[in-house]
């Protein structure tokens, strides 16, 4: 568990942005794509995503599709 929180953290706030969480609300006007959701960096994603206010897109089968949105995806594409 701690390594795919640290992966989707190191993706999301360094990787892929403006260099931490507490930049993000406020520049970042963008919706996040997040294939995978359902999966193990993916649910953390969705959340830490959601916890920084951005808005998520998030992909995952239709039988977790209501966990993800439970986890703070905005908008759930079926894949």
């Amino acid at each position: 568990m701690a390594v795919s929180a640290l992966t989707a953290w190191q993706a999301l706030f360094f990787q892929g942005g403006p260099g931490g969480p507490e930049n993000t609300a406020n520049q970042w006007k963008r919706i996040f794509f997040i294939t995978a959701a359902s999966g193990g960096v993916g649910l953390w994603l969705v959340q830490l995503a959601g916890i920084a206010g951005l808005h998520t897109c998030a992909s995952c089968g239709s039988e977790n599709e209501q966990y993800v949105r439970d986890l703070g995806a905005n908008d759930v594409v079926d894949c």
